[in-house]
């Protein structure tokens, strides 16, 4: 199973670590700025520290595109 969660502010990161630990795939929708640190495992939001982001980051996708969220999508 996986979900898609756009945007990730102080509710959204929280909640996308809070599945991956869980063991669902998360897919993520966020603005271009945000991309390349989320995909280093490094964090600003204070619920989702980078040490809780950095252990589920193998189940996170970050990306910018909507066409990644739709299932049976060829890229």
């Amino acid at each position: 199973m996986s979900i898609g969660i756009i945007g990730l502010g102080y509710v959204a990161l929280p909640l996308a670590v809070g599945f991956a630990e869980a063991g669902i795939d998360v897919e993520v929708d966020v603005d271009p700025g945000k991309l390349a640190a989320l995909r280093g495992g490094r964090s600003d939001i204070e619920d989702a520290p980078s040490a809780r982001l950095g252990a589920v980051l193998e189940r996170c996708t970050f990306t910018a595109r909507f066409v990644e969220l739709h299932p049976g999508t060829q890229l």
